[in-house]
């Protein structure tokens, strides 16, 4: 019976430690939605071990990080929220949750402009 019991903990455990993205709905990932000026999907390589990993970020900016700088401030570059959302193997498969992530925003920001009429 422990036996049992520690194979179906382990598979859980197992998930978590993966990197797994914890949700598709990216909607809420991000705060403040209607507020955005800019987003960005960065995938950065991650070199551990000889292994390489690629990890998915997600940045937005609620002032845009080139025009809404007041004169003699610097621009604004660092994101003003940044998400780490996953760990994958491929880059192909980091690049696949950067697309999907820009659909998802799209039809976020399609919605808003509609609200908004």
């Amino acid at each position: 019976m422990i036996k049992r019991l520690e194979k179906l903990l382990l598979i859980p455990l197992a998930l978590l430690l993966t990197g797994c993205p914890k949700s598709d709905d990216k909607e809420m990932l991000l705060p403040q939605a209607k507020n955005l000026q800019a987003v960005n999907c960065e995938v950065r390589t991650n070199i551990t071990d000889n292994k390489t990993n690629f990890d998915v970020y997600f940045n937005a900016w609620y002032q845009s990080p080139i025009r809404d700088v007041p004169e003699g401030q610097e621009q604004h570059v660092e994101p003003d929220w940044e998400y780490w959302y996953s760990r994958r193997h491929s880059r192909l498969k980091a690049k696949e949750d950067c697309n999907s992530f820009y659909i998802k925003m799209e039809k976020v920001w399609k919605k808003y402009q509609k609200e908004r009429k």
